[in-house]
C-alpha cells in the first residue's frame, strides 16, 4: 500500500514542482527552474583502503584515500566513499586523507553546501600530510614497512635516502 501512496504522489509533485515549493518554503519559494534526472546510479567505485578496526570497545571502519596529486573533487569522492562504506558495513566510518605531496592537497575539511541561508551538508576528515610526519619518532621506528616513506619528510635530507 505505501508503494501507492509513493506513486500517487511522486506523479503529484512531478507535475505541480512549483506548488511542491511552497509547501516547502512558504511564501518566498525559490524560482523552479526544471526537474533534473532522479535516477542515482551505483557505480563500481574502489576505495584505496578500507580496514574495520576496535578501539576503546568500539568498532569502526577506517577509509584511507592516498593523493598523489591535486584534485578538486576528491572531498566530495571521499564522502561517496563514507557513505557507501557505512551503509555497506552498518558502521560508522573515519575517513582519511593521505597526501603524497604538498601539491597534491586540495581544499581542506570539512567539506559542504549550503543552499541559501541553510546549511545542508558539513563532511569532515582527517589528514595526514606525509612530508609533516616525524618519522624519528619511537613509535613509527618500529614500522619498517613505512621506513620508505620517511624520504617524504620535510627535513629528510640526502643521508635518509641512503
Amino acid at each position: 500500500m505505501t508503494t501507492v501512496f509513493d506513486l500517487i504522489l511522486r506523479r503529484l509533485v512531478q507535475g505541480h514542482p512549483e506548488q511542491l515549493l511552497l509547501l516547502l518554503f512558504g511564501g518566498q519559494p525559490p524560482d523552479f527552474i526544471r526537474m533534473a534526472d532522479s535516477s542515482l546510479p551505483l557505480s563500481e567505485r574502489r576505495a584505496d583502503t578500507v580496514m574495520v578496526v576496535e578501539a576503546h570497545g568500539a568498532r569502526f571502519a577506517v577509509d584511507v584515500e592516498i593523493q598523489a596529486q591535486a584534485d578538486p573533487h576528491f572531498a566530495a569522492r571521499l564522502l561517496d566513499y563514507t557513505v557507501r562504506i557505512h551503509r555497506r558495513e552498518k558502521l560508522p566510518v573515519l575517513p582519511v586523507a593521505i597526501y603524497l605531496t604538498p601539491e597534491a592537497e586540495g581544499s581542506p575539511p570539512p567539506y559542504g553546501f549550503e543552499c541559501p541561508g541553510i546549511r545542508v551538508l558539513t563532511f569532515d576528515f582527517q589528514v595526514v600530510r606525509l612530508w609533516e610526519v616525524d618519522y624519528l619518532q619511537p613509535t613509527l621506528q618500529t614500522a619498517a614497512a613505512l621506513l620508505p616513506l620517511s624520504v617524504l619528510e620535510s627535513r629528510a635530507g640526502p643521508e635518509r635516502i641512503a
